[in-house]
């Protein structure tokens, strides 16, 4: 199968977690984006906090990559549209300081906000990434 490789990024801040809606839709989702050609997960997760939320990763006070990696398969349309099977994501943890702000770019992301883990479930569009979720909460990785 052939997929794209991606990032999705959980951003942690006072106990919240940075959900975001892309422009063109009402679905909430986790910052995520494709990695380029020769990117490392690290690299890509911070490009993308740079582009789409003006976050430094520098000033991250932990950065942490999950041992849980989402895959699922695309619909046929988007397979067609994309040229992929589907996407696998590795999943980067990020806690910033109270001081550091976020700021959806206008470009992709049209709004964010902050939610608890709780209020996660029920703000995720889609099953797969509450699925993620719940997995990563098991390990230990994420604390409600």
């Amino acid at each position: 199968m052939n997929y794209r490789l991606g990032v999705m990024i959980i951003v942690r801040k006072s106990n919240k977690v940075l959900v975001a809606r892309k422009v063109n839709t009402d679905e909430w989702q986790l910052p995520a984006g494709g990695r380029d050609s020769g990117e490392t997960v690290l690299t890509t997760a911070r490009r993308e906090l740079l582009e789409e939320l003006n976050i430094d990763l520098s000033l991250a006070l932990n950065v942490d990559v999950s041992f849980v990696v989402s895959q699922y398969e695309w619909s046929t349309e988007w397979k067609i549209k994309r040229g992929y099977d589907g996407q696998r994501r590795h999943i980067v943890i990020v806690t910033l300081p109270d001081s550091v702000e976020a700021v959806a770019d206008g470009l992709e992301l049209k709004e964010i906000k902050w939610v608890t883990i709780k209020e996660l479930f029920n703000t995720l569009t889609h099953k797969d990434m509450c699925d993620t979720i719940r997995e990563m909460i098991e390990l230990g990785e994420l604390k409600c």
